[in-house]
């Protein structure tokens, strides 16, 4: 029986990173993620299932999910990608913008 491998690369306060390996037509059934999700395809190619929507994704195209939108995955070819799931982040200051120091 064939199976999904997933590893964590990156375990942190503001996000997790993990790697999932999949054969050709596995498929992870409709789902919710709890927090907002980035998915990258690192190989292969993917079909990535929003509702009825379907969207293709090969190596290095991307798509963001909010937390709680049911997405399913399914291996067009032999594929790996990245899962990065991003805690919300507080503002600490609505004002506050990152500047960056240009050296003349």
């Amino acid at each position: 029986m064939s199976h999904s491998i997933s590893q964590f690369i990156y375990k942190g306060p503001h996000s997790q990173v993990l790697l999932f390996t999949m054969e050709l037509d596995q498929y992870l059934k409709p789902h919710r993620a709890l927090v907002d999700i980035l998915i990258i395809a690192a190989t292969g190619s993917l079909e990535i299932g929003e509702g009825l929507a379907k969207h293709t994704l090969n190596a290095g195209d991307h798509i963001t999910f909010e937390k709680n939108i049911q997405h399913s995955v399914l291996a067009l070819t032999p594929a790996s990608f990245y899962l990065i799931k991003l805690a919300p982040h507080e503002q600490q200051n609505a004002t506050h913008e990152h500047q960056i120091p240009i050296h003349e």
